[in-house]
């Protein structure tokens, strides 16, 4: 069984780092994929002002870093 490192980022909006793991590092990685957040985020304040910063258009959009998965494996038995 194939599972996912926990990952440590930077959040684009205070620069705080903080570390992602199991399913919320999974949707930062599909919301990736998708092209849909700038993030990922430290907590739901910052991606408000963020969002709030780019419907108010006083922001440019932030090109977060690519999420590549580092995996491990598990011995199974």
């Amino acid at each position: 069984m194939r599972r996912r490192k926990d990952q440590e980022f930077v959040c684009p909006q205070c620069s705080t780092s903080f570390v992602l793991s199991g399913k919320k590092l999974k949707d930062a990685i599909q919301n990736q994929k998708r092209k849909k957040i700038a993030g990922p985020f430290c907590n739901r304040k910052c991606v408000g002002k963020y969002g709030k910063a780019i419907q108010m258009g006083t922001c440019e959009k932030i090109n977060s870093e690519k999420i590549i998965p580092e995996y491990y494996t598990l011995k199974t038995g």
